[in-house]
């Protein structure tokens, strides 16, 4: 075979090496890790002395009621709301809303402004091996109305002064066992006894 020949066969060898190399980046590297989704949901308990307005505890909650009363003197504990969302693998999740964040507010009263988020869920591995459903960021934040001052009207109607305080709460990296509501933390409510407790749950579906 002369020595042109083989020179053009090898030139052409190179050029199809590189148009399939071509290929193979154009259509992006090729998936890995799980691609599931995930069901999450935050529910918030409000503990009190008080008869707390708010549904009953669900059993899915009691163990949560049960870990919290030796730390804890409250002696109602209420759920108030629950919040679900669903998220893909890696992805992240917002909520905002205007709402009853205590379950007790009337119509003549402000309401609460609440915004929660939660990114970047995936599955992961504790220290010692075991699976967990990790986040890297979770958010929640609330305005609240809080009554500073009444009056009445010369009409004689009675008139609240309502400033908003700001509630919240930060955290950086949370694991989680599939399917076992944890407690992310808590809140104190402004001018009240009551403390918030954020019950989130995540669980993985297809």
């Amino acid at each position: 075979m002369s020595q042109f020949k083989i020179t053009f066969l090898f030139a052409s060898f190179l050029f199809a090496l590189s148009i399939s190399v071509q290929l193979v980046a154009a259509q992006g590297p090729a998936p890995t890790g799980t691609e599931g989704s995930y069901e999450v949901s935050l529910q918030v308990l409000v503990g009190s002395n008080d008869q707390a307005a708010g549904s009953a505890v669900p059993q899915s909650l009691a163990g949560v009621v049960r870990e919290l009363k030796p730390r804890f003197t409250f002696e109602n504990y209420r759920l108030v709301n629950t919040y679900f969302g669903r998220i893909a693998n890696a992805g992240t999740f917002e909520y905002k809303s205007v709402t009853s964040i205590t379950g007790q507010d009337s119509e003549s009263d402000s309401p609460s402004f609440l915004e929660w988020a939660i990114g970047s869920v995936r599955e992961a591995a504790d220290s010692g091996s075991r699976p967990v459903i990790q986040t890297q960021n979770f958010r929640f934040g609330a305005r609240v109305p809080v009554r500073v001052a009444s009056y009445k009207e010369d009409a004689g109607k009675n008139v609240s002064s309502i400033v908003y305080e700001a509630i919240g709460l930060n955290v950086n990296r949370l694991n989680f066992r599939e399917n076992v509501p944890t407690v992310i933390g808590t809140l104190n409510l402004p001018k009240t006894s009551g403390t918030l407790f954020l019950v989130f749950t995540a669980r993985h579906v297809e």
